[in-house]
């Protein structure tokens, strides 16, 4: 059970290696924000997002323990899932390729599974448990994007300083361009 720890917490550093910046860095990129800023930001959103993810948290634990792969986990196999996601998200995440961790779990537990006891693999789940809710998630988080993107580009349209927000006529290269000093 120590191995299973010492793997999670690795997972765990993995994941924050890697998916921190992704919300965060068009805050600093676009000079919306200071570094430091975003940095903060993305600390307390990961945070505000791991508690709420308790919301979710029974239901996550059973569809990953008994909704994939059907056969009762050992400790091997929970080794081999863990061990396999941190792996890709290490590699992932150390070569600059886009991951999802989420997806690394999900591809290691079938691949546990396949290896393990391929007859349990529950084939049946993977569309309406797995997939449908990771493309619904898509779906709602560019509506929810979309909408807040219309509330605050209207509100800040004159307090945010070299990003065409509310820019109308202008093409991509001019509204990309720093603006002039002078």
């Amino acid at each position: 059970m120590g191995f299973i720890f010492i793997f999670l917490v690795a997972l765990a550093l993995a994941n924050g290696a890697n998916d921190v910046s992704k919300g965060v860095a068009t805050l600093a990129g676009s000079g919306v924000t200071r570094y430091q800023t975003a940095i903060l930001w993305g600390a307390v959103t990961t945070l505000g997002g791991a508690l709420a993810s308790g919301l979710f948290a029974a239901r996550m634990l059973k569809l990953f323990t008994s909704g994939i792969v059907a056969a009762k986990p050992t400790p091997a196999f929970t080794l081999a899932v863990i061990a396999g996601a941190v792996g890709w998200v290490v590699v992932a995440t150390v070569t600059r390729l886009p991951v999802s961790t989420t997806h690394a779990i999900i591809g290691s537990l079938l691949g546990a599974g396949m290896f393990y006891a391929p007859t349990s693999v529950a084939w049946g789940n993977i569309a309406p448990r797995l997939a449908m809710p990771l493309l619904l998630s898509i779906a709602m988080s560019y509506a929810l994007s979309a909408a807040l993107n219309k509330i605050f580009a209207q509100r800040n349209a004159e307090s945010v300083d070299g990003i065409c927000v509310g820019a109308e006529q202008l093409d991509a290269v001019r509204c990309s361009l720093p603006k002039s000093t002078s």
